[in-house]
């Protein structure tokens, strides 16, 4: 690779079979981004961060076979369990996912970081948007999610694998909410602003509690549209991209160490209240999400089970109320978007990177990595 690094992609994981048949999706993710990357000329690397590896299966860089590219480096990134352990509710969350993401981050070394995770395959249209160079750094860039069935094939080229993808498109996250193709719903997020004012001068009638709650919430919806804008929150998680330079401003995600629910949006209200514009990507230049197991993916937010389970096992979460409070109060009064202390992403930690090896993989799903060198890493190389 010559010339600038463009992008870096950052993402988590361990090899803890979370959702299901999480290799394969993972090997799917890795695959697909390194063809591309080469198909459009991207230089970039992906920063996979291997939080809290489960020491009674093999590390990353030996479950996943690395293929060959000549645009995009994999640096594998490993927070080990001791560290992981100092953390709250480390024994009810295995990954801190955004607290990893922020390791990443801090080690990053493209001029753009985009945020992303471990199960998605980036369109040829969004590549070709982040290829083109012509990101600006006063902006942050979202684009929408579409759901596809798990079993995507692994075995064939990414073109047919987008193909697939397109043609097999679940549901879409869009800024506005979750259209569920399958069930013929759609999830609203922002609700019409015109019946929300409606609604909320409505006398409330105290004998009608099912009325005044709904009166309520009316009010408090259209209080957070008109105090922070509809800004593209959906599924956030799975694409934010801005300057590395702006991440390093905004200290990253939030780094809470509970259920981190909200937080990749609390980023973007973060990243508006710091000066920043949004821009959301053209309808084609979307991320194609790998559906999840039953009960860890969109269906168990959906239904609320998810939600429920957090709160029997009394993990700490950020509620809806929570964020719009949150948000609103960095619009309003000024509150900072920086959340973090400058030790953000285990800054002060030196931490063992792997680079696997530049040998064409075999099309085994169960041959490990080749060459992997083995290397400390401290946060301050990526700076």
């Amino acid at each position: 690779m010559t010339g600038d690094l463009k992008i870096s992609f950052v993402a988590a994981s361990r090899n803890d079979d979370h959702g299901g048949n999480l290799l394969h999706r993972m090997q799917v993710f890795i695959e697909a981004l390194l063809g591309q990357c080469d198909r459009h000329g991207l230089n970039a690397e992906l920063v996979l961060v291997e939080w809290n590896p489960p020491q009674d299966r093999p590390g990353l860089a030996e479950a996943l076979r690395r293929p060959r590219s000549e645009n995009c480096r994999v640096r594998i990134v490993t927070v080990p369990p001791g560290l992981h352990r100092r953390f709250d509710n480390a024994d009810s969350l295995p990954l801190h996912q955004m607290i990893a993401k922020n390791v990443g981050i801090r080690r990053s070394r493209g001029n753009f970081v985009v945020a992303t995770n471990i199960d998605v395959l980036f369109s040829n249209g969004l590549m070709a948007a982040l290829a083109q160079g012509d990101l600006d750094a006063a902006c942050w860039y979202r684009t929408d999610r579409h759901d596809v069935p798990a079993d995507i094939p692994a075995s064939i080229s990414v073109e047919d694998q987008l193909a697939y993808c397109a043609a097999h498109v679940i549901r879409v996250h869009g800024r506005d909410g979750t259209e569920d193709r399958e069930a013929g719903t759609f999830n609203r997020i922002y609700r019409d602003p015109a019946r929300l004012r409606a609604t909320a001068a409505l006398s409330p009638l105290s004998f009608l509690p099912v009325v005044g709650s709904r009166i309520r919430n009316a009010a408090r919806s259209l209080e957070f549209i008109e105090t922070c804008g509809r800004l593209h929150t959906n599924a956030s998680g799975d694409f934010t991209c801005m300057a590395r330079t702006k991440w390093h401003e905004l200290r990253g995600y939030w780094e809470f160490t509970g259920f981190p629910a909200f937080v990749d949006g609390l980023l973007c209200h973060g990243a508006k209240f710091s000066g920043l514009e949004e821009r959301i990507l053209s309808a084609d230049a979307c991320i194609y999400h790998i559906e999840h197991g039953t009960g860890t993916g969109y269906a168990g937010y959906a239904s609320g089970d998810k939600w429920k389970n957090l709160d029997i096992e009394k993990i700490p979460r950020i509620t809806p109320e929570n964020y719009r409070e949150t948000a609103i109060g960095m619009a309003r009064n000024h509150a900072s978007a920086v959340r973090n202390g400058e030790d953000w992403g285990l800054a002060n930690e030196t931490l063992e990177e792997t680079t696997p090896g530049n040998r064409q993989s075999s099309t085994t799903a169960d041959q490990p990595a080749h060459g992997a060198a083995r290397q400390p890493h401290n946060a301050k190389d990526g700076q």
